[in-house]
């Protein structure tokens, strides 16, 4: 066997995804004439090509040679520079660049190969320990952008990054642990903050600086709900980015700040924002925050009730992400939860379940112990389970509450645990806890107050809607009904608003005042067929068949009733099409006895 051969062997020890005849060559790997070594080895049956065409060594081979003759430090450090270079390529989406399929397929074959090069290079005494934790990194950020979770490697950084005396390794290890902190919490965040400004003070690097802002301002305001420090680091690092000309930073940062305007209940402030963000995305090549931009508004789109427009704006993003290699990502999650939920509030919760199973399964807790959109698909899919009143067990129900709880009690996520009491109010109201549900409620609306926009809504979207409470109740909680109206207004949400019109309709029917709630569940009405929302249609069908029912127009109330059933059907509300059933035959009923008594008066007339 030639040295060449033998080194080829030793590195393919090392690898066990084994390596293509292109990464053979373009890895420039120190081996005279590796594709004649590797000819060498397959003859020998010392290595084999699998069934990916890959030169892949046996576990046995791989072992005995790992123990007579591991490979050296060049051989390594050319293969784990051309990895680097790959895992580049492919993070150059952030700057808005088309990346290469190639590129992503050539990456998530050799995962296994980094995993145990990078794992190999993360010793005190290796000389090309700056660059190998500065590729550790990269994969780190591979992952999260892959929706891969978290890398373990990311563990071992800290024990030997300070055996190297370089502020910007040190920095830019903290910017990517606080990109992180939703799939691996952060002990002591404070000191790592104080760690980064200290670095950024002695090393001018305005890109890295204006990322590490920007992550922090996710940090600040998922983890902690300081929307106005977060708002101050945005813009902090908007001015960065704008001052070095990055582009592609300035519309990310923009689109965060976009982001906080959504939080804080501004939906068409939202919409211009993530419009602006587009043009400049567009007009500059950054195909990734244009796809961030038409994401963002397409959730001010559905909270605004503009349904339609919603789809059409995913799939547009969803093409954008496609073009960068990231149609399987954590972008792609968030576009796929976002078309669930316009779904949703559309009341067609079948298919809102659907993809919201899609989402549990693309992410696997296997990934990671703390998986944040598992973890939400999980609390979407227990919502939905409550309000379809699906046949599942309320125990798995609650079971499936308290893991996705688990997870972000971990992570510190206040809106996910405030979204988990929602469900477990919806569970207590249908349980007949009215006391218990309104105090989780209530819990909720404190919480949110002035950080978590969605939070407030889902909460004065129960507390306001008086058919849940009974009409005993109806005067304690009206206040809420009345609030809810203007935060309605005040947001220039149309959902909210037709809910809050249909439960002032319920107010004034408990005050026996019908021509009021007749104007306002007609209103409320139209307001949900222009959205297409089919429940709050079919619950306004009701409320007007029952007055007219109350003002003796059987006809006319069937009419609205009968109206009010496929709407229900189409948004699984099966206890309703019963009760709506039972209205009918009712009807019927009072109808047929009327009649008898027409007949029996005509009779009479009709006598001699």
């Amino acid at each position: 066997m030639t040295a060449g051969a033998k080194d080829l062997l030793s590195l393919l020890s090392l690898l066990p995804d084994g390596l293509s005849n292109s990464e053979l060559i373009q890895s420039a790997l120190p081996v005279e004439n590796a594709l004649s070594c590797k000819t060498t080895l397959l003859k020998t049956s010392l290595a084999h090509v699998d069934q990916n065409g890959r030169l892949v060594a046996l576990v046995p081979v791989r072992e005995f040679m790992q123990q007579i003759h591991p490979p050296s430090q060049p051989l390594v450090h050319s293969l784990r520079k051309y990895f680097h270079q790959l895992l580049q390529l492919y993070i150059d989406y952030e700057e808005g660049f088309q990346t290469d399929a190639v590129v992503l397929r050539r990456i998530t074959s050799n995962l296994g190969n980094l995993q145990n090069v990078l794992l190999l290079g993360l010793q005190p005494n290796n000389p090309d320990l700056r660059d190998t934790l500065l590729c550790a990194m990269s994969l780190n950020r591979f992952n999260r952008m892959t929706n891969r979770g978290y890398s373990a490697l990311m563990d071992k950084i800290p024990i030997v990054a300070s055996e190297i005396a370089d502020e910007k390794v040190q920095a830019l290890f903290i910017t990517e642990q606080f990109y992180s902190w939703h799939i691996s919490p952060i002990r002591d965040p404070e000191t790592l903050i104080s760690q980064a400004r200290g670095h950024f003070s002695h090393v001018t690097m305005p890109l890295e600086e204006a990322r590490f802002w920007y992550a922090l301002a996710l940090y600040r305001f998922d983890h902690d709900q300081n929307i106005p420090s977060a708002l101050d680091l945005f813009q902090k690092s908007v001015a960065l980015a704008r001052s070095g000309g990055y582009i592609a930073q300035q519309c990310r940062s923009l689109n965060g700040i976009a982001w906080l305007q959504y939080q804080m209940s501004d939906y068409p402030k939202v919409r211009t924002l993530a419009q602006e963000g587009q043009i400049i995305a567009h007009s500059s090549g950054f195909l990734y925050q244009e796809s961030r931009s038409l994401y963002l508004e397409a959730i001010a789109c559905s909270a605004m009730g503009a349904y339609g427009r919603v789809a059409s704006l995913c799939r547009r993003s969803r093409e954008l992400l496609d073009l960068c290699g990231l149609a399987d990502g954590e972008a792609n999650i968030r576009l796929l939860n976002c078309e669930a939920e316009a779904l949703f509030f559309k009341t067609e919760y079948t298919e809102a379940y659907a993809i919201q199973l899609q989402i549990v399964q693309r992410n696997s807790m296997a990934f990671t112990p703390v998986n944040y959109n598992h973890a939400i698909a999980q609390t979407n899919i227990a919502l939905l389970d409550v309000v379809m009143e699906s046949n599942k067990p309320k125990s798995a129900v609650r079971q499936d509450l308290e893991e996705a709880r688990g997870v972000f009690s971990t992570m510190k996520w206040t809106p996910g645990v405030t979204l988990c009491d929602i469900v477990s109010a919806e569970l207590e109201i249908r349980q007949g806890n009215a006391v218990g549900a309104k105090a989780l409620l209530q819990r909720v609306f404190e919480l949110s107050w002035g950080n978590d926009g969605e939070g407030v809504t889902n909460s004065l979207e129960r507390l306001g809607d008086i058919s849940r409470w009974g009409a005993d109740s109806a005067d304690t909680m009206s206040v809420w009904t009345i609030a809810l109206l203007g935060h309605g207004l005040r947001s220039h949400s149309n959902p909210v608003i037709a809910k809050a019109l249909c439960a002032l309709g319920d107010m004034f029917i408990v005050q026996g005042d019908d021509e009021t709630a007749l104007s306002l569940f007609t209103v409320a009405s139209e307001e949900f067929t222009k959205m297409d929302v089919h429940r709050g249609r079919g619950i306004c069908m009701v409320r007007l068949g029952d007055i007219s029912r109350r003002r003796g127009d059987t006809r006319r109330a069937v009419e609205f009733w009968k109206e009010s059933r496929p709407l229900f059907e189409r948004s699984s509300q099966g206890k309703e099409v019963a009760s709506l059933d039972a209205k009918l035959v009712s009807a019927a009923l009072v109808e047929a006895d009327e009649n008898e008594k027409r007949l029996a008066k005509l009779s009479e007339l009709d006598a001699p």
